[in-house]
């Protein structure tokens, strides 16, 4: 006999409690959501890239979030106080 999701998060919540409960309800929600997406992208993981390559664009050209891009180059080692010292 199999269960629905909210009478699983019942019997969970009496057994385990409300957190541990909470988590496992959600995590099975962010996995349906998950197949979700790869199956409208035929489960093709160039197709999901290229698809969140576009929304990016898409949003960085509407202007309304803000995005940190990765620095270009690797920044400068610099000394520690103790090896300035024993210069």
């Amino acid at each position: 006999m199999t269960t629905s999701a909210p009478q699983r998060y019942l019997q969970s919540y009496n057994r385990l409690g409300v957190t541990t409960q909470m988590a496992d309800y959600e995590i099975d929600e962010i996995r349906r959501i998950r197949r979700e997406i790869s199956a409208r992208f035929d489960h093709d993981v160039d197709k999901l890239i290229a698809h969140y390559q576009a929304l990016e664009e898409e949003y960085r050209k509407s202007g309304k979030y803000k995005f940190v891009d990765p620095p270009d180059e690797k920044p400068e080692a610099t000394k520690s106080d103790d090896e300035k010292a024993a210069d």
